[in-house]
């Protein structure tokens, strides 16, 4: 089966994203699989780039940028996937467009992108648009989960237990309901990103 995996992408969490995307694409590999790697903020990555990845840790900068500005080289497209060069215009820092995923010819897209539009339902909305297949949860489903508040109600309504929480309580107001400490968060935030 041929399969692109998104990993990377512009979110706080694309260290994360990058490190289990890589190892998601050597497992589907390790299974048999025809699998390319495509970075929403860089492009293709080649198999040298993902080892890199892995054996070097991971960065905030897509690889091959110098800067957050700067387009990285897209001429070695990893396992034939077709790309389009953006250097001359295109998505803001390099990128990709669904005419890549198209391009590549996959049988499936496995979204590893962590936090921001790859896990709040923008990218499954975009998928589904374009009539690309996908793993994982749709749009409502991932937009839902991603806003810790309703997917708290959710939980709370069907009888799952879950720990209190508050909505934008006032320091006095989260020491009296919840105990001391309490953990701020965002509402919206992925699961490991910007804990306080």
């Amino acid at each position: 089966m041929r399969i692109v995996v998104l990993l990377g992408g512009e979110s706080e969490e694309r260290d994360v994203s990058l490190a289990s995307g890589c190892q998601v694409a050597d497992a589907l590999r390790e299974a048999g699989h025809d699998v390319a790697a495509l970075d929403p903020a860089a492009g293709a990555l080649t198999r040298e780039d993902e080892a890199k990845i892995l054996a070097e840790g991971v960065g905030i900068l897509p690889p091959g940028t110098s800067s957050a500005d700067a387009a990285p080289d897209h001429s070695s497209a990893s396992d034939g996937a077709k790309l389009v060069d953006y250097k001359e215009g295109g998505p803001p820092g390099g990128g990709f467009a669904l005419e890549d995923l198209r391009g590549a010819a996959a049988d499936v897209v496995f979204p590893a992108l962590h936090g921001g539009m790859g896990e709040d339902g923008t990218l499954q909305a975009l998928l589904d648009l374009g009539g690309i297949t996908y793993a994982g949860s749709g749009m409502l489903g991932s937009g839902l989960a991603m806003n810790k508040d309703v997917t708290k109600r959710l939980l709370w309504d069907a009888g799952v237990p879950t720990p209190d929480w508050l909505v934008n309580p006032s320091a006095d107001e989260a020491g009296e309901r919840l105990g001391l400490p309490p953990i701020p968060k965002p509402g919206a935030g992925g699961p490991s990103g910007r804990l306080y």
